[in-house]
């Protein structure tokens, strides 16, 4: 397959020796994804090499064809609504290689967001910061078109 400069999203198919699948990549960016059921883990590469936390959150920041690849993996997700989690992050595991699951949330079907909730914590910026609810964690959310995603 001849590489070219623009984006292309591809189904590859299934590696059957380990169960998992290549469902996106592109001349610099692949992503695997294993699981079945309501659960799907992803792990994600650039140049197949495992791309760390701090690659991700820096292409996140400063690369918008990497930004639109990763906004389409998330997209393409078989369901409807899910919970999208990455395993928890200290400045220590930020080299560690870049992974998240999506978990089948049919709850979330039918709830309209809360954009009035946390509006205090935008002040204009991309990211929003503040500590939970048990102050023993500082979630990071980012701001789309004004809604905390």
């Amino acid at each position: 397959m001849k590489s070219s400069k623009r984006k292309r999203s591809i189904i590859l198919g299934s590696i059957p020796a380990r169960g998992v699948i290549v469902v996106s990549k592109t001349s610099k960016w692949t992503a695997s994804k294993s699981g079945t059921g309501n659960t799907e883990q992803f792990k994600l590469f650039q140049h197949a090499k495992p791309l760390t936390f701090s690659a991700l959150f820096g292409l996140l920041q400063n690369d918008h064809a990497f930004a639109d690849w990763y906004t389409k993996l998330l997209r393409d997700s078989p369901f409807a609504s899910y919970f999208w989690e990455h395993p928890p992050l200290t400045s220590s595991s930020f080299s560690r290689g870049a992974e998240f699951v999506m978990i089948d949330a049919p709850i979330l079907d039918n709830m309209c967001p809360d954009t009035e909730a946390f509006r205090s914590y935008f002040a204009g910026d991309d990211v929003a910061t503040f500590r939970n609810l048990g102050g023993d964690a500082i979630p990071d959310r980012p701001v789309v078109r004004g809604f905390l995603v």
